[in-house]
């Protein structure tokens, strides 16, 4: 009994899919509003990959990005399981490179991409480096917030530069 008391109270919140709602008596699906991204405008908090509203990604998920999502592109060699320093001018707000508390930074190079843990670095006039071990060897690539942003959010807030 208390199973079926769960699933009804996940259901509610709309958890495992939309749920209908009875109007008239007869089921009525509710339709996305205009600030739900019912138009076919770029969705302004990313929740979609694919450019529009509701496509590429669940109906009505929303996934929050920040100011401070950011990327660079670099060509400074990496090598697969050697610790690698990369000097990021400027330097972005938040990003962690002396707490050790886990903070992550993504690479992209078309090939093999992966997040990696920073666990160095230091600043300099307006820069900043970080270190962190790559799993895979990179020569051109983009280097970029692993958290959309919202990880050097919380790190600014909290004083963590």
């Amino acid at each position: 009994m208390r199973g079926m008391a769960f699933i009804v109270l996940l259901l509610s919140f709309g958890f495992g899919g939309e749920v209908p709602f009875l109007k008239g008596g007869r089921v009525d699906t509710p339709s996305p509003s205009q600030s739900e991204g019912a138009s076919a405008s770029p969705c302004p908090n990313g929740s979609s990959t694919s450019g529009l509203c509701n496509t590429g990604a669940p109906r009505r998920i929303t996934y929050a990005t920040t100011t401070l999502n950011w990327t660079q592109t670099t060509s400074s060699a990496l090598t697969g399981g050697s610790p690698g320093t990369v000097v990021l001018r400027p330097c972005p707000t938040g990003v962690d490179y002396t707490s050790g508390a886990g903070y992550q930074v993504y690479i992209t190079d078309g090939a093999s991409s992966e997040a990696v843990a920073v666990t160095g670095g230091s600043t300099g006039s307006g820069n900043c480096s970080i270190t962190f071990t790559p799993f895979f060897s990179h020569t051109s690539y983009t280097i970029g917030s692993a958290s959309s942003g919202i990880q050097e959010k919380n790190n600014a807030a909290c004083g963590t530069s």
